[in-house]
């Protein structure tokens, strides 16, 4: 939680400044120079989860209290102060919501899946006997019923005990959304761009989500599949082409299928919002035509590259699909923590800064990261039905075999009452970690001819219902 503060601190703190002081009963708290207002504001819902962590405020049975504050600007004393509510349950979700992220990013590397493979006890041994091996405790995630569900649930949430029972199954507002992303596409028929095809290829995703009737909190399950690819011989010059000017090459892959369970705090105007989330992650080396078929990254990129080339011969290539041992599976945490600052607000328009931290810690070797993404976004209304918005942001991840990528981006959304369609362009570079690298572990200069990070387009429709 700390240190999402001080980077919420120093991206406002570019702005004019101001004396920023904060009572509560009148009470003085503090008295600090801040950014601007929306500094202030930050500043003192610090100072509230500090106050709330040392249980010096919501004790009780309050629900709600009050706090009076001030941002004078050039450091001009002033002497009428805001009056503001904060909800106590709000505060400790928040409040835990940071435990949950803290304890994520402490156990990453002690859940990848040499962390929880049983390891040699660190002994001195006698007489050429075996060493006992010693298993680690895992993290485990029940849902064999839907009574486990809910008590998991209730785990991993941020929410006071109960809650999730009694709103489980009244949820009444949804949607369904369909993502796709590629490293290639119409752009390289026309000769505007085209990717190398290997690496971060091709992705596929569903979500549905509903609201937990009106509590702010949303439950998703999410599927996404994503295809890592090489060509055998780790170079595009083995492929060849036919007499209709038809493409051919060999690839290895390792298809990446994720399946969670997500409940999140709804990002609505300036506060904080989170996501907490498990489920089940797979690496699908053996099955060439994809784990689920048409359904998974695989054996979508199938039927998308064979009807590009019929379409227009030589606009895709045709692979055969070469598959390798060692199938993975493991079970997953997902923690997603943020805060949106509100830069400009008018009736027609409104700009935000968005910054979040997140991580990943899971039993697939490799696959466990902690990540950063910090955005500039701004909303316009289209006419009485239709908004948009543009951003501009970048995202950063660290994996747990440290190797990191790097992903400047650019975004429109366009929504309607009922739908809403966004298309999002990445610049990648970075290193990529070692689980997705779809080359041979036996495979001579394996590291060094290793797919590389490439720029990817990303698609998505979202259909909402109430």
């Amino acid at each position: 939680m700390k240190w999402l503060l001080i980077l919420s601190f120093t991206i406002s703190s570019s702005f004019a400044r101001c004396l920023c002081t904060a009572t509560v009963e009148g009470k003085f708290i503090f008295e600090e120079t801040v950014g601007n207002k929306i500094s202030c504001k930050d500043r003192i819902m610090s100072a509230n989860l500090n106050a709330l962590e040392n249980r010096s405020i919501c004790s009780n049975k309050e629900k709600s209290f009050d706090v009076n504050w001030s941002c004078a600007e050039k450091g001009q004393r002033v002497n009428s102060q805001k009056e503001e509510s904060f909800s106590c349950e709000e505060l400790r979700g928040m409040l835990y919501a940071g435990q949950l992220m803290e304890a994520a990013l402490y156990t990453t590397h002690l859940t990848s899946a040499k962390a929880v493979t049983p390891k040699v006890a660190d002994k001195v041994t006698c007489d050429n006997q075996t060493p006992t091996p010693v298993a680690p405790e895992k993290i485990i995630l029940k849902a064999k019923s839907k009574e486990d569900l809910k008590q998991s649930l209730e785990t991993i949430a941020p929410v006071k005990k109960g809650l999730i029972s009694e709103i489980f199954d009244s949820v009444e507002n949804g949607s369904i959304s369909l993502h796709i992303h590629n490293d290639n596409g119409a752009g390289e028929l026309i000769g505007i761009y085209g990717g190398d095809d290997v690496g971060n290829t091709h992705g596929v995703k569903f979500t549905i989500s509903k609201a937990l009737g009106e509590s702010g909190y949303n439950i998703t399950i999410d599927y996404g599949s994503t295809l890592h690819t090489n060509f055998t011989t780790g170079s595009v010059e083995e492929e060849w082409e036919d007499e209709e000017g038809n493409r051919y090459a060999t690839q290895n892959f390792i298809e990446e299928n994720i399946v969670k369970l997500i409940i999140e705090k709804e990002a609505k105007g300036e506060a904080f919002y989170w996501k907490a989330g498990g489920g089940v992650q797979q690496l699908n080396k053996s099955n060439s035509k994809g784990a689920l078929g048409v359904f998974s990254a695989l054996g979508n990129q199938n039927a998308w590259h064979s009807a590009f080339a019929s379409a227009i011969p030589g606009s895709a290539r045709n692979y055969t699909n070469v598959a390798q041992e060692d199938d993975e599976l493991g079970g997953f945490v997902d923690l997603k923590l943020g805060k949106r600052f509100t830069t400009h607000s008018s009736d027609t328009s409104h700009g935000f800064i968005d910054g979040s931290v997140s991580g990943r810690a899971t039993g697939v070797e490799d696959a466990s990261f902690v990540s950063a993404e910090a955005s500039m976004n701004y909303d316009f209304k289209l006419n009485k039905d239709k908004v948009a918005r543009a951003s501009a942001g970048v995202r950063s991840r660290v994996y747990v075999d440290g190797s990191k990528t790097h992903s400047p981006y650019a975004k429109v959304v366009v929504a309607g009452k009922q739908y809403e369609v966004g298309f999002k362009y990445e610049f990648y570079s970075g290193t990529v970690p070692e689980y997705q690298n779809a080359l041979p572990e036996n495979f001579v200069f394996r590291e060094e001819l290793a797919a590389k990070e490439d720029n990817l387009w990303r698609l998505y429709v979202k259909y909402k219902w109430k």
